[in-house]
This record gives structure tokens, C-alpha cells and sequence, in this order.
């Protein structure tokens, strides 16, 4: 059996690594967001290279949303925050819903949309992450600190 301090330590290793990887991910994705209209201007001189390239370039906002996702959940489920958990998975499906209706143009709507959503998952993730870790109490650690 490990002591308590070891599994906080590690506990602490793995909601500091999912806030930074979340961060990380985030502003990737606000890179994609922001240099893709000028990847696709440059790239419409060259129609024939575009279709796959375009596809491949789409493909990495459902790997940058399925990368934040589990960023989310494991920040999510560590954290004592209620108001934080709130804001990860609003601004998730807030984000899930842009780009689906990018794809499927159910609305009209600006594209600068798409910062808002993940401008606030960066912000989240750094707030975390300059916080003292304040995760949930382990069914273990409870019962070690009662003997």
C-alpha cells in the first residue's frame, strides 16, 4: 500500500499533465482556426492539391476536439470546482456544436465564432493549472486518514 503523499504526487502529475495538455491543445487549435483561412486562399491556386489537403487539414479539428475531450473529462473529474466543470463542458459542446454546424451549415454564423469556445478552454486550463490542487478525496485516503 502507498502512502498518501506518493498517490498525491501522483494524482498532482496527472491533473497537472491533463491541464497542460488540454492548454496545449487548445491553442493549437487556435492556430488551426486562425492560419486556415490562409492556407485555403493559397491553396485554391492549386485546385488539384486542394481537395486532399483540405480533407486533411478538417481532420485535425476532431482530433484537437477529441484530444480536449479527455483533457476536459480528467481535469473534470479531479477537480472540487463545480462553476469549472461547468465551464470546461459548456464551452466543449459549445465548440462541438460550431464545428458540426460548420460542416452540416445548419446556421448562418461567423466564423470567428469558433474562438470564443476554445479562448475560454485556454483560459480554463491555465486558471487550473496555477491553482492549488484541489482534487476530490480518494475512497483510500479517506479511509487512511481515519486509522
Amino acid at each position: 500500500m502507498q502512502p498518501s503523499c506518493v498517490k498525491e504526487t501522483n494524482m498532482l502529475k496527472i491533473f497537472i499533465k491533463s491541464d497542460t495538455i488540454g492548454c496545449v491543445t487548445s491553442i493549437l487549435c487556435l492556430i488551426h482556426c486562425s492560419i486556415t483561412p490562409i492556407l485555403f486562399m493559397t491553396w485554391t491556386s492549386t485546385s488539384l492539391q486542394m481537395e486532399e489537403s483540405h480533407s486533411l487539414w478538417h481532420l485535425l479539428d476532431y482530433l484537437f476536439l477529441i484530444v480536449s475531450f479527455f483533457a476536459i473529462y480528467k481535469t473534470a473529474t479531479r477537480t472540487r470546482k463545480n462553476w469549472l466543470k461547468i465551464g470546461f463542458w459548456s464551452s466543449w459542446f459549445f465548440l462541438l456544436t460550431l464545428l458540426i454546424n460548420e460542416k452540416l451549415t445548419v446556421l448562418e454564423l461567423s466564423e470567428s465564432l469558433i474562438y470564443l469556445p476554445t479562448i475560454s478552454i485556454i483560459i480554463l486550463h491555465s486558471y487550473n493549472l496555477l491553482q492549488p490542487l484541489q482534487v476530490k478525496p480518494s475512497q483510500s485516503s479517506i479511509k487512511h486518514s481515519i486509522q
